[in-house]
């Protein structure tokens, strides 16, 4: 359904590999990542073995070059690989303290890890398989098929708010390609993301500074402004859909990744708010209630600073999101 490009042509190799660079499938399958255990060693520098790999990809073949880092420095590892790569490189550190630590990267081909699982399934109950499993990318089948189960999807409400409450790149970039396909049969990212700028400029929206290049906000090269993010947060609160819309932003000082800022003033449960960021970024735009009981939409993006002020950064953007709430 949505052809051979999976990822964007502009987004960076360091992230592909990695969950959050998942690219769209037309079967996406185990939120198309998988996780790997690495042992830390004793003492900071020292190598750090990958024990395990879950579930276990037939085909990858891993460089492991981890090493140990210091006490509470977290998830240091990038994982190099594009879509349909078998070969893996392995960089970076995890923290010591750990008897094991985990980290997850994006399946490089999803649908065929999800039809070599249910081969091994069906001959785990002697069902006879003719052929060896692959998957069909860009291509057409052929002859009769049978259709043996049908699974439904979750409504929409739900797949958005889990969406902005986790910030999923993944679901936020097949929504764009879906939204591509319906639009105008164009499911690649630069005409899906022509699709939404196009409906939105129907709702007399101001674009200007509008050049997304994806769902999920991981392209560098992609941007847009405060006065985009606004003008469509208040046309929303006109379309039949935005209660819907409404509920699936978390609460600041309550849910989602907001669930922490902001907790013990007066804004918090009143703030519904979704954060983003990359390197250097850090972005925050919802709706917030008035004094007057005014439904306000509001965007505000901090760029550029020095990675290590990102924490105060962040505070900045909450005093701001919190005076707002006392208009």
């Amino acid at each position: 359904i949505f052809g051979t490009a999976l990822v964007p042509d502009t987004w960076q190799w360091n992230d592909m590999g990695n969950y959050y660079g998942a690219g769209v499938n037309g079967l996406n399958f185990n939120e198309n990542l998988y996780r790997l255990k690495f042992k830390p060693a004793a003492t900071s520098g020292d190598p750090a073995p990958l024990v395990t790999i879950d579930p276990m990809v037939p085909g990858l073949d891993f460089s492991n070059f981890v090493s140990t880092g210091e006490r509470g420095s977290g998830d240091q590892v990038i994982v190099y690989n594009t879509p349909l790569q078998n070969n893996v490189l392995l960089r970076g550190t995890v923290p010591a303290g750990f008897a094991n630590f985990t980290v997850k990267g994006s399946l490089p081909d999803p649908p065929k890890l999800a039809v070599n699982l249910l081969t091994t399934s069906l001959l785990g109950v002697s069902v006879a398989i003719l052929g060896l499993p692959d998957s069909l990318l860009g291509g057409a089948l052929s002859g009769q098929r049978k259709v043996l189960d049908e699974y439904q999807s979750p409504p929409l409400r739900e797949l958005c708010l889990q969406t902005n409450w986790w910030s999923i790149n993944l679901y936020a970039d097949s929504f764009l390609r879906l939204i591509g396909k319906r639009s105008n049969g164009k499911s690649d990212y630069d005409n899906a993301s022509e699709a939404v700028a196009s409906y939105w400029r129907s709702r007399n929206v101001d674009l200007g500074g509008f050049y997304i290049k994806d769902g999920s906000g991981l392209s560098p090269s992609a941007s847009l402004t405060t006065q985009n993010l606004t003008q469509i947060l208040a046309a929303a609160t006109r379309e039949t859909s935005f209660t819907d819309f409404y509920k699936s932003i978390a609460v600041m000082g309550v849910n989602g990744t907001v669930r922490n800022l902001g907790k013990g003033t007066k804004a918090a449960g009143n703030i519904r708010a979704k954060s983003g960021s990359i390197e250097g970024t850090r972005a925050y735009a919802g709706y917030v209630t008035s004094r007057s009981g005014v439904l306000l939409s509001f965007a505000m993006i901090a760029h550029k600073y020095q990675p290590e002020n990102g924490r105060s950064v962040s505070d900045e953007l909450v005093k701001l999101m919190t005076l707002l709430a006392e208009l």
